[in-house]
């Protein structure tokens, strides 16, 4: 479960997420924890003045050895979208070794109803080679009541 103190100072609305997309960095599965909305103080992406923070976890954390070897291959893709065709750009965002956080801009506008969460596989291999990225699962996210509405493979 989010714990209430993952409420971030600044973040302007919070959607708990507690999904288990698997084990898609090797062996260590990964938890989608809460979606936060943040204002974007620097309007660099459209010129939007919100952004969402996707936060997440490591089951069982990562070493420090897989976290400074290989970077790529503990880094999984995530692709956005929603049901009027906003176009997202969701390739910033912080790693550590116990999870991270993903950035998608611009925060959905305000005729948005649902949110498309797409979580693939990392791009290099856990065995170091490099590979296409399959998505794994999608979340979707209903807006309006700040649920998860549905989740599949």
């Amino acid at each position: 479960m989010s714990d209430p103190a993952e409420t971030l100072i600044g973040s302007t609305r919070s959607i708990p997420i507690d999904f288990d997309a698997g084990p898609i960095v090797g062996p260590h599965r990964v938890i989608l924890r809460a979606l936060r909305w943040f204002p974007d103080v620097w309007g660099v992406h459209s010129g939007s003045q919100e952004y969402l923070d996707l936060s997440y976890s490591f089951q069982p954390p990562l070493t420090e050895k897989e976290h400074s070897t290989d970077f790529p291959r503990n880094v999984w893709t995530l692709t956005v979208s929603d049901d009027i065709g906003t176009d997202y750009d969701s390739s910033t965002g912080g790693l550590g070794i116990s999870g991270g956080d993903r950035e998608i801009h611009p925060a959905p506008p305000t005729g948005a109803e649902t949110l498309t969460l797409s979580i693939g596989t990392p791009l290099l291999g856990w065995d170091g080679h490099p590979r296409p990225s399959q998505v794994v699962r999608q979340l979707i996210v209903d807006l309006k009541s700040g649920t998860v509405v549905s989740a599949r493979r």
